[in-house]
């Protein structure tokens, strides 16, 4: 009988695609297609599976060896892996805030109790959970955005000029379609035509810019990659990060590429988040992987 290796769902013989989840049914379950996304303590697993599945990606959570797992299927590794970084990331702000929030209640006990104005403005720790935000996303290339942008405007401009060439072919008799109100339905379809032609051109218009923008993108990442392989070792990167020897994978990789980010930053104009992001990851496997 097929199963679905995300829901663990079974299904009757013939059934091919999980009707939850989309994901495609195998012989049985150990046909393990997922990847190991991280492993701990059971209570921060089950709060990054939660923090996971508000952002929609899909883990399964299991227990091995002792310590909780989760898994992630290959096509949402990358999505996921900057997921955990933006959970690390909230979860140590989250855990500074409550220290400052235990040294002022010390404080507080030494000097006599708090003022009603100084609690009001004191932070609750119980408001963390709701600080995790979700990461922004794959970060695209803007040479794939003008990719995009191009294709848009030439389907729309098509689209466009060809529904014009229909409606003229249709006022002249020559198509033989009727209409109840022909003076209505002329403005209507030329009203839409002509926005997918000035769509299309604005979007043709914006490719080219975003072309522009991909060609000083492309020569800036090359730089970087250069200076990479100049500058920068695993070790050095190591020594930077202040790695203890209890840290797990995916803390590893989060100090690593905040050591990275850093020394990017540093040497090179800056640059959006979500572009340091991935270049840092791209780095992080050239360097340790």
């Amino acid at each position: 009988m097929p199963w679905c290796p995300v829901c663990k769902n079974e299904y009757k013989e013939g059934v091919t695609v999980c009707a939850d989840c989309g994901e495609t049914l195998v012989a049985s379950l150990g046909e393990r297609k997922e990847v190991l996304l991280c492993s701990g303590e059971e209570a921060l697993i089950l709060r990054m599976q939660k923090f996971m599945e508000y952002n929609d990606i899909p883990v399964i959570f299991e227990h091995e060896d002792e310590e909780a797992c989760l898994y992630v299927l290959p096509k949402h590794e990358r999505k996921a892996k900057q997921a955990v970084r933006v959970f690390l990331v909230e979860s140590a702000l989250k855990e500074e805030a409550q220290n400052q929030e235990d040294d002022l209640i010390c404080a507080d006990a030494a000097d006599g109790e708090e003022s009603e104005e100084e609690a009001e403005d004191r932070p609750d720790a119980e408001d963390g959970e709701n600080d995790l935000r979700a990461p922004s996303g794959v970060y695209r290339k803007k040479s794939e955005r003008a990719d995009d942008l191009r294709s848009s405007g030439e389907v729309l401009l098509v689209f466009g000029i060809l529904g014009c060439i229909a409606m003229i072919l249709i006022d002249f008799g020559i198509l033989p379609i009727r209409f109840g109100n022909r003076i209505m339905m002329n403005v209507i379809m030329f009203a839409l035509f002509l926005f997918f032609i000035g769509f299309g051109v604005y979007s043709l218009k914006d490719a080219r810019k975003s072309r522009a923008e991909a060609s000083d993108e492309d020569k800036l990442t090359e730089q970087i990659h250069t200076w990479v392989k100049e500058h920068l070792t695993a070790e050095l990167v190591d020594e930077a990060s202040g790695l203890e020897e209890e840290d797990a994978d995916e803390i590893r990789f989060f100090k690593r590429t905040e050591v990275i980010k850093k020394k990017i930053t540093a040497e090179f104009q800056e640059a959006e988040e979500a572009y340091l992001d991935n270049l840092a990851e791209t780095v992080y496997q050239e360097l340790f992987e």
